[in-house]
């Protein structure tokens, strides 16, 4: 009985408009009578991926301004290792 009291302490209810063919899909995959354990699993699936994906482009729009950059420094300093690697 407890374990029921937190867990309605943990949790909120919503109200929320779902399309019919929706909520056949829920009720397929979850089951009925499990629809806020899957919308719950999903939502936060959903953000965890979103997050994850936006960080991607974020790493990879920062390696592309850092590579023109990198080049930059390699050309300035492949007189150096010119001269400081022999030619065999």
């Amino acid at each position: 009985m407890d374990y029921m009291k937190n867990t309605q302490l943990n949790h909120q209810r919503v109200n929320i408009t779902l399309p019919e063919a929706t909520l056949k899909i829920i009720d397929r995959v979850a089951g009925t009578g499990k629809r806020s354990r899957f919308i719950d699993t999903s939502v936060k699936y959903y953000l965890r991926e979103t997050t994850r994906s936006k960080i991607r482009e974020s790493l990879k729009n920062g390696y592309a301004t850092l590579a023109e950059a990198d080049r930059l420094i390699a050309k300035d300093w492949s007189v150096f290792d010119r001269e400081t690697w022999p030619n065999d």
